[in-house]
């Protein structure tokens, strides 16, 4: 979480060593130590990372041929949004934030997400959300945004109970869905297309992440799960920095370790007021990076409505801290249905403990047996 919009990098040294050798960076307590560099050859490397898969001129990115599977991608993948589809779920985002206001009957499309957000304020209302809250679900507009999932959740079967307001904040989430439902169609109809051996499971239900003000970012980290193991095979994994291991008897227990590794993320920006401030990915896969220096990439947008295909699970990545600027994006993973096991995947929880989360497909459910499990990421 840097300041700086310099290219930040990992030397081999011993302290650096010890951790990527021992520890699984989840982005907590242990510390890599960070080089910043004035190479500016390696600002021309980065400015060629990912590969583009659209005809439109470009800035950043380089035209590569791409490998049949989409899993054995090493840079990200650069595709692009359908304009409207994007321009729509922008406006969408601008009326959850009027919503229920003085400017409720305002054209969202004619102001800026900075003219809608000046002086805005918003305390949620439903859940009590402190400053370690991971999400910063306590800021006003990531706070709407719960608000509303809350009510969509809770009354859809019960419209009725709801008053004026809330059936305002119902419709809006409503229409919401439809519109992640159109950015998703238009990012898995261009994955069938490139990667056409395959077919794919995707997380619709996938999280928005909204930094404002000041926001702290996201801590250099891998995407990790809960996975249950037998209590004597707990020398065989990395340690975490946290209390890693979640015993449910006396013979097993859930240790936080890297997702699956097949499971790639989605990125896409809503809106970024400093797109050079944006998410950073470390070139060389973790499990290589004690082997040679290591250098974390911007991503880079030649276009607001372009998205990233990464592997989340290999390289780590962290988003800087924000400083005084708005930045609202979204990230969905995917899953080629090959690499889908549902012996193994039966075995993965959310990060952190989150046993109600499962990995396995929303069909798979009932087979899990586990009444802990309230959710399936596809």
């Amino acid at each position: 979480m840097y300041k700086t919009n310099g290219i930040m990098s990992v030397s081999k040294n011993e302290k650096n060593d010890k951790i990527l050798n021992n520890y699984l960076i989840t982005g907590t307590e242990k510390n890599i130590k960070f080089d910043l560099e004035e190479d500016a050859e390696l600002y021309k490397i980065e400015d060629q990372f990912g590969i583009i898969t659209y005809s439109k001129p470009f800035k950043y990115g380089k035209i590569q041929k791409l490998s049949c599977c989409l899993t054995d991608i090493q840079e990200p993948i650069r595709m692009l949004i359908d304009e409207n589809i994007f321009r729509d779920y922008q406006n969408n985002i601008k009326e959850l934030i009027v919503l229920n206001t003085e400017k409720d009957s305002i054209c969202v499309k004619e102001y800026t997400f900075e003219q809608l957000l000046e002086n805005f304020i918003y305390k949620s209302k439903y859940s009590n959300y402190n400053e370690k809250d991971i999400q910063r679900r306590y800021l006003p507009l990531p706070a709407k945004y719960e608000d509303a999932r809350f009510i969509y959740q809770k009354y859809n079967d019960k419209k009725q109970l709801l008053n004026l307001e809330q059936r305002k904040v119902f419709n809006w989430y409503s229409k919401h869905i439809k519109f992640r439902s159109n950015i998703f169609d238009s990012i898995s109809r261009q994955v069938n297309i490139l990667f056409e051996n395959d077919t794919y499971f995707y997380q619709e239900k996938h999280p928005l992440r909204f930094n404002i003000n000041n926001s702290l970012g996201t801590p250099v980290h891998l995407d990790t799960c809960r996975l249950l193991i037998n209590e004597k095979d707990r020398c065989k994994y990395r340690l975490c920095e946290n209390d890693a291991y979640y015993p449910i008897d006396k013979n097993q227990g859930y240790i936080e370790t890297k997702q699956d590794s097949s499971i790639m993320n989605i990125n896409y920006t809503i809106y970024d007021t400093n797109p050079e401030n944006s998410l950073r990915i470390c070139n060389i896969q973790y499990d290589n990076m004690l082997y040679e220096k290591c250098s974390f990439f911007r991503l880079k947008q030649n276009y607001p409505n372009e998205i990233f295909i990464w592997n989340a699970s290999k390289y780590l990545h962290f988003k800087p801290y924000n400083m005084v600027d708005i930045s609202i994006r979204g990230d969905m993973r995917i899953l080629p249905k090959s690499k889908y096991d549902f012996n193994r995947f039966k075995l993965y929880r959310g990060p952190r403990c989150n046993l109600e989360v499962s990995f396995c497909i929303s069909q798979d459910k009932e087979k899990l047996k586990d009444d802990k499990v309230k959710y399936c990421v596809f």
